[in-house]
């Protein structure tokens, strides 16, 4: 929802990114324009497969007073997303473990300091902080990452405690994706759900512009019975193909807990 997303026309793409914009001259009356151009990098993306593969029993379909192949369809492909949200975030490269992907909590990053070691200590002017931490050009497409844990436990606590506040500003805070400081939140679990000491809290910054999502094939559904045949089984298998490439640290800035 949050990187820029190219669809890959292979397995190994270049992509496009903005490095430098046009220069602007000043030419007198009937002088020519000195020409210029704006400048783009490359980022490499590697798609990789990921798959999820259940089977069932064929009295469990016919038994079962619901769809069960298009509940365990939408539950394969939520725990692909479930999958997505802990490469961005959490990803140190492993294959095994993230598909190869490093995620904003490991790319190089600028960090903010909170005022103490636990969610308890934050305060809103730690948030302020984070916020003035990012560069101006970043700004106009930034955002928050967190978990709902956190924007309850901590984000709710220090709004309320700013004073001004209605009914109304505090419900609203509390339901779709809600605000801070002016900037849309985006939740995940991903993120930390319980406090700790010397841990990122929560992520600012212009996702668009520091990430990309490749995608190779979007999501993929198939199922077979010659599978598990001997066992009278059903088998659903879905599959994605992606990458996920953090390729500027410099747009976005975190909140930390000190150790």
């Amino acid at each position: 929802r949050i990187c820029r997303v190219f669809q890959a026309s292979s397995d190994t793409d270049k992509i496009p990114t903005k490095t430098a914009l046009p220069t602007v001259y000043y030419p007198g009356e009937a002088t020519a324009i000195t020409e210029s151009t704006a400048t783009y990098g490359q980022v490499s993306a590697t798609i990789v497969k990921r798959a999820v593969l259940v089977k069932y029993s064929s009295e469990l379909l016919a038994d079962s007073v619901i769809a069960i192949a298009d509940d365990l369809a939408e539950n394969c492909g939520r725990a692909l997303g479930i999958r997505a949200d802990a490469e961005f975030i959490n990803g140190n490269g492993d294959a095994a473990t993230y598909g190869s992907v490093t995620g904003i909590k490991v790319f190089a990053h600028t960090s903010v300091a909170g005022a103490g070691n636990s969610w308890g200590a934050l305060t809103l002017a730690n948030f302020a902080s984070v916020v003035g931490g990012l560069e101006d050009k970043y700004h106009a497409g930034a955002s928050w990452v967190m978990s709902r844990a956190f924007f309850g436990s901590v984000v709710l606590r220090v709004l309320a405690a700013a004073g001004g506040n209605t009914f109304e500003s505090i419900a609203a805070g509390a339901t779709g994706g809600g605000m801070l400081l002016g900037y849309p939140i985006h939740f995940t679990d991903q993120a930390p759900i319980s406090s700790a000491a010397d841990e990122v809290v929560c992520w600012f910054g212009d996702w668009r512009s520091g990430t990309v999502l490749a995608d190779r094939s979007g999501v993929q559904m198939a199922t077979s019975e010659h599978l598990g045949f001997a066992e009278d089984e059903i088998a659903i298998r879905v599959t994605s193909r992606y990458d996920i490439v953090v390729h500027d640290g410099s747009s976005f800035v975190d909140l930390k807990t000190p150790a």
